[in-house]
């Protein structure tokens, strides 16, 4: 939870540093944003075999990458559409 957090807060941090023009300052949260990432996939995993039972690990597992898998898929080129709004609108929609 505390990486999803951070992540939301780096976004909104983005969206107002792409509103004010600040380009290094985008691509600094962006980089914060990464590192923040990087502990998602890791706890995950954890957290994933202490709720479910062993029976259902194999298909929790599969549910999680499938659901990963599509958002990948559907958000590339949903982001890409709203990138014509503009950085700083594109950015806050991620935010939310």
């Amino acid at each position: 939870m505390t990486a999803a957090i951070a992540q939301a807060l780096l976004t909104v941090a983005m969206a107002f540093a792409a509103w004010h023009g600040a380009l290094l300052l985008v691509q600094a949260l962006v980089l914060l944003r990464s590192a923040a990432t990087a502990f998602v996939p890791p706890a995950e995993t954890a957290v994933l075999r202490h709720t479910v039972r062993r029976d259902e690990l194999v298909r929790a597992n599969t549910l999680v990458a499938g659901t990963w898998s599509l958002a990948f898929v559907v958000g590339m080129p949903l982001g890409g559409a709203l990138a014509m709004l503009g950085a700083a609108p594109a950015i806050a929609l991620d935010a939310l």
